[in-house]
């Protein structure tokens, strides 16, 4: 989080030496809480610690874990614009579930272009073997 509330402080484990890196920062925000009493009809106030927690472990779990899926997303469309199909309606919705399959779908900008190629053949009606 950039410029949080108050000062982060470096998290350590109670076993871990003091020229080791830290495993982690973190910071605290209090928050005022309020809820009206429906019995007594008076609000009641209190106040909540909340903890900001970064820790860089299991940030690097989180970016390696997204890496995975969108290399299996991409394999699989890979995989899929080698055979499309004939339906462009298909194929959307083929690709749209690999993308929620993979939870990477706000990752992805994907596109469908359709290609017809047309062959117009005249037939000679006296030789049929014979177009043009």
């Amino acid at each position: 989080m950039f410029n949080p509330p108050s000062p982060s402080t470096e998290i350590r484990l109670p076993t871990q030496d003091a020229n080791e890196a830290a495993v982690g920062k973190g910071f605290e925000v209090e928050l005022g809480q309020f809820w009206y009493h429906p019995d007594t009809q008076e609000w009641v106030q209190w106040h909540e610690r909340y903890l900001v927690v970064y820790s860089q472990s299991f940030a690097a779990a989180q970016i390696q874990g997204l890496q995975q899926r969108l290399e299996r997303a991409q394999n699989a469309l890979d995989k899929l614009a080698a055979k499309p199909g004939k339906e462009p309606e298909e194929l959307n919705l083929k690709v749209e579930a690999i993308l929620k399959r993979h939870r990477v779908k706000e990752f992805f900008c994907v596109s469908l272009n359709v290609e017809t190629d047309t062959q117009t053949v005249i037939w000679d009606r006296v030789d049929p073997s014979v177009t043009q």
